[in-house]
């Protein structure tokens, strides 16, 4: 395979007027721009792979809906775009020139991958994940209210549930007490709910680490996202302090042991195939930011993640926050 980058492209934006309507009706249509966008497929073959809606909701307000494919946005850079396309529009307003950094080219990172996965670095890795899963993992079996298809649709939805201002300090707290972070507690609790749910005491739970790291480089653009399935062991004798004392360890096990390939170690350890079910990790946490302010010269602003229609993992759990010290 080989990837060919376009001169330029060109994404018509759709304007949307709703100033005409009431407020429940521009709830509505919003909430069905919503959902058509997350459920009408990209071209594949011929892209562009995003798209753009403006909908006005008056002359002082309105909602800019961006879609990506996956295959060329993840979380890092999807920030990224967004300060860029802040730093457009405020030269634009200022009339001065953009002011960006570098930016470092894709082609670039795939050099780096090729190089990186013939290091003693990789080699080691390579060593690690293979004995993390020398054994077959087992089966996740969680309580369903519908039978299980033979074939996986990838169909999800999302369910929000806030962490209100008090309990979320308390999880700060207790995770500053044991110089640990609210995302290893909060993975810990992950662990132990699924032990709780189906009574596994091997349990693989996958996280994604950002590709942008590795190379050394913030100004990188696409899907540079490296999936580790951390396998945890847990009984129902250990404390929460114990477990997430085991889970820190192996998170940052994980970390440690890059640069890796998902793909290519689901090809090298045993484990059964089976088209109802997602290969080697079922579940998977993960780290998103939203509602913080971006930098529009003269508009007060904030971006929100839209619930995806399709889902690569049976059950994920993922941090929403506007703190950055987490």
């Amino acid at each position: 395979l080989s990837m060919c980058i376009a001169e330029e492209i060109h994404v018509a934006i759709e304007h949307i007027d709703l100033k005409d309507k009431s407020g429940e009706e521009q709830d509505a249509v919003i909430a069905d721009i919503r959902h058509a966008e997350v459920a009408t497929a990209f071209d594949l073959r011929f892209g562009p792979l995003l798209r753009a809606k403006l909908a006005l909701l008056d002359t002082e307000r309105a909602i800019l809906f961006v879609s990506f494919h996956h295959l060329v946005v993840d979380g890092w850079t999807l920030d990224l775009l967004l300060k860029e396309l802040a730093e457009f529009y405020s030269a634009f307003i200022e009339k001065r020139d953009v002011n960006l950094p570098r930016a470092f080219q894709f082609s670039q990172y795939a050099e780096w991958i090729g190089d990186a996965y013939t290091t003693p670095e990789a080699a080691e890795a390579d060593e690690y994940w293979l004995g993390e899963f020398e054994q077959k993992a087992p089966t996740l079996e969680l309580p369903l209210d519908k039978h299980r298809p033979s074939v996986r649709s990838y169909s999800a939805a999302r369910v929000e549930q806030p962490i209100e201002g008090d309990a979320a300090q308390r999880i700060f707290d207790a995770a500053t007490k044991q110089k640990s972070t609210f995302f290893i507690y909060a993975f810990a609790a992950y662990v132990a709910f699924i032990h709780r749910l189906t009574g596994l005491e091997d349990i693989v739970i996958a996280v994604p680490a950002a590709g942008h790291l590795d190379v050394g480089e913030n100004q990188l653009s696409g899907h540079c996202v490296n999936t580790l399935p951390n396998r945890v062991q847990v009984d129902g004798k250990m404390t929460l302090d114990d477990l997430q004392k085991a889970v820190r360890n192996k998170v940052y096990a994980g970390y440690g042991h890059t640069p890796f390939t998902y793909s290519l170690l689901m090809g090298r350890v045993p484990m059964d195939r089976d088209m109802s079910r997602p290969p080697l990790a079922s579940l998977i946490m993960t780290v998103d930011q939203e509602s913080h302010e971006l930098p529009f010269s003269g508009l007060e602003s904030c971006y929100r993640l839209s619930p995806r229609a399709y889902e690569m993992f049976e059950l994920q759990v993922s941090l929403v926050s506007e703190r950055k010290d987490y």
